[in-house]
């Protein structure tokens, strides 16, 4: 079924047309999760940005575990709310060389 979502939205029915797509851009891209989502375009990212809460908690879904060795971090900003610590941390894939 088409739905008209309004100017400037593409819908994609396989990862495959996504990427495709992505490529002819040329230009960065924002993927706006949930889990399922994150978890098939990590492999895909050259960059991350992410929050980061120092706190442990129980849950039914987590953001994809990555190899740290793979990527350059660095902190944006840390903050305290509530007496809970999180930073907002980018990380850059490292280019093999």
């Amino acid at each position: 079924k088409n739905v008209d979502l309004g100017d400037g939205v593409e819908i994609y029915h396989n990862l495959d047309e996504l990427l495709q797509y992505i490529d002819s851009l040329g230009d960065e891209v924002m993927i706006i999760g949930g889990a399922s989502i994150y978890n098939q375009m990590i492999d895909y990212a050259d960059k991350m940005l992410l929050t980061e809460i120092d706190d442990e908690a129980i849950a039914d879904v987590y953001f994809p575990e990555f190899l740290m060795s793979d990527w350059d971090r660095e902190l944006i900003s840390s903050h305290i709310y509530n007496d809970m610590e999180y930073s907002h941390v980018e990380y850059t894939r490292k280019r093999v060389k």
